[in-house]
């Protein structure tokens, strides 16, 4: 697999924060597992590097996990 790198940026529309919190998952755990499986299966199928980005969005903007207190890590460098 070489040669360029195919990015793919999916966006999840959530209507509410309890529901974009639900797809993000504890400190950003759950999104990046699929985001993870996704680029694995992905490249098995295209034969092509990829870069997968999930975007978790509540009314049109961005979901940021380290503005929901019930979801922060004391750590920095947490996907968001």
């Amino acid at each position: 697999m070489e040669g360029e790198v195919l990015q793919i940026v999916a966006e999840v529309e959530c209507g509410k924060d309890r529901v974009a919190r639900v797809v993000v998952g504890q400190h950003g755990l759950t999104v990046v597992a699929v985001a993870k499986s996704v680029n694995e299966a992905m490249q098995d199928l295209l034969a092509q590097q990829l870069f997968i980005r999930i975007l978790v969005k509540v009314n049109g903007k961005m979901y940021q996990i380290a503005n929901d207190p019930r979801l922060a890590s004391s750590r920095s460098g947490v996907a968001r």
